[in-house]
């Protein structure tokens, strides 16, 4: 019987997870459809910009300023912008959809790993089924029922240390990009300052730092949310960082101020700040709560133990 017990709450476990890969893959199904419609889109908004489809392929985004920046006299300053704008928009769209793809392949490997739980499961089930008629029904229903408890608050362990794993990576990037976001900001002052093409050279890059790890952020706050979702929680941060990327990549264009550029660099920092409070306050509430999962744990292993033993 505790052999039987072991397998089922193995299978179990296997199928819980195999449901939670697929409602996984399945949004992100849907959030690849919606990118890769996003990514046509831009796609014909920089065609009917460049009108020309090897050199959009081809140009690298230093490369892509060169080219815009000698048809200068051609342009208005408001079309040079929306073409950079596409561009960078592009590029964070093909990134998004290889991100998407990893994840993808990711989940189908697990999922393929795990093959077919309800089968496995049916028959040890039918196994004990009939091993309880022999016994003590009363007995095999009071410890099923401590069984599926322990297998649910083991589940709800698995996904609170995801969740805290992946507030701890989100907090990471936001560490990194509120140190370069102020050596950003104290560059800035000096350029304005006259300091010369060193200090613009230095500020953009650490503009440049900053805008590699909010996007990595972005990234965890959203594992962050999904974990969330699978406990019942939800993330009220919302880090928008799309306006710091197109100002971080239109810096050299002259389109924004020296004064507007520093007003979005102190907004970003802003936010970065506020994200990184609230994920404080989060990882407080997981702790709490893996605590109190734990207590509760403990106490249904021994209960079980006790009956099993009596």
């Amino acid at each position: 019987m505790r052999e039987l017990d072991d397998q089922i709450m193995e299978l179990k476990q296997e199928k819980y997870l195999k449901e939670k890969f697929l409602r996984r893959l399945e949004e992100l199904q849907r959030e690849r459809q919606h990118e890769a419609d996003n990514g046509k889109s831009l796609r014909l908004r920089l065609e009917k910009e460049l009108k020309d489809v090897d050199k959009l392929e081809g140009v690298s985004l230093s490369g892509f300023f060169h080219m815009i920046a000698g048809k200068k006299e051609e342009r208005l300053e408001k079309e040079k912008e929306e073409a950079f704008k596409a561009r960078i928009l592009y590029e964070e769209s093909k990134q998004k959809l290889a991100e998407l793809d990893v994840d993808m392949h990711a989940l189908n490997a697990k999922i393929e790993e795990i093959g077919d739980v309800d089968e496995r499961l049916k028959a040890v089930l039918m196994e004990k089924e009939q091993l309880i008629h022999e016994s003590d029904p009363a007995l095999s229903a009071l410890l099923n029922n401590l069984m599926d408890q322990k297998i649910n608050l083991e589940m709800a362990l698995k996904e609170l240390d995801e969740a805290n794993d992946a507030a701890l990576q989100a907090e990471k990037a936001l560490e990194k990009a509120d140190s370069s976001l102020t050596s950003a900001k104290n560059w800035g002052y000096m350029d304005m300052a006259g300091g010369g093409l060193m200090s613009t050279l230095i500020k953009r890059s650490h503009m440049d730092e900053a805008k590699e790890v909010l996007h990595s952020a972005q990234y965890y706050l959203k594992r962050l949310q999904a974990e969330l979702n699978d406990l019942g929680k939800e993330l009220t941060t919302n880090l928008e960082v799309s306006d710091f990327l197109h100002i971080a990549d239109l810096f050299f264009d002259n389109v924004f101020s020296d004064w507007m550029v520093q007003e979005r660099i102190s907004a970003s920092a802003s936010q970065v700040a506020d994200c990184l409070e609230r994920l404080e306050e989060l990882q407080r509430e997981l702790k709490t709560e893996k605590n109190r999962v734990q207590v509760e744990l403990q106490k249904v292993v021994q209960d079980r133990l006790s009956y099993l033993h009596s």
